[in-house]
């Protein structure tokens, strides 16, 4: 099993909790409220603020900035960020990088909903949920093209999908910490 196989089957728990109270579902069945997308933007600012501050220098354009620009173009004011993620090494970078780069797929699918949502649709594109684009397919492309051809031993595997089942763990803190939406 190479890597993206054993991230893909070893994350898939996190990856479906995390789907559960990140109001994705609430997006794509057309029932969140405004404030309730809000909070969606405020936990993922946090996650991502958090997590792109450990990935100095950023290879790709700041996630956590398209999520302000949303937040702000709705007059809100950027939470708080309480650092407490660490990421120390190359393979722990990699668990990182798998779930934010996936997490932009995501968002491209559900970006397809806003428009549908009754509460959403007077607003203005936004930059995280945007629909999908050759550069944020470019961008997880370079990511799996650059993962497969890693030589990875047992133990650096180990490191790389304990680094993203922690990365899934912060984002469900971050969403627990601005309420279930």
């Amino acid at each position: 099993m190479n890597i993206l196989e054993r991230l893909r089957a070893e994350t898939r728990e996190a990856h479906i909790n995390l789907e559960q109270i990140s109001g994705a579902g609430k997006i794509m069945d057309h029932t969140i409220s405004l404030d309730e997308y809000i909070k969606v933007l405020k936990a993922n600012y946090i996650a991502y603020a958090k997590v792109e501050s450990q990935l100095s220098p950023l290879q790709n354009e700041s996630i956590a900035s398209w999520i302000a620009a949303d937040l702000h173009l709705l007059n809100e004011n950027l939470p708080e960020i309480h650092d407490n993620f660490k990421v120390e090494n190359e393979m722990q970078r990699h668990g990182v990088m798998y779930v934010i780069e996936g997490s932009l797929l995501g968002g491209a699918m559900i970006a397809k909903h806003i428009t549908e949502c009754p509460k959403l649709k007077h607003l203005p594109q936004q930059q995280f949920y945007a629909p999908a684009s050759p550069d944020r397919a470019k961008r997880w492309r370079g990511f799996t093209s650059h993962m497969s051809s890693l030589q990875l031993s047992d133990s650096q595997a180990d490191q790389i999908v304990l680094a993203a089942n922690g990365t899934f763990e912060l984002f469900r803190q971050s969403f627990m910490g601005v309420d279930n939406v």
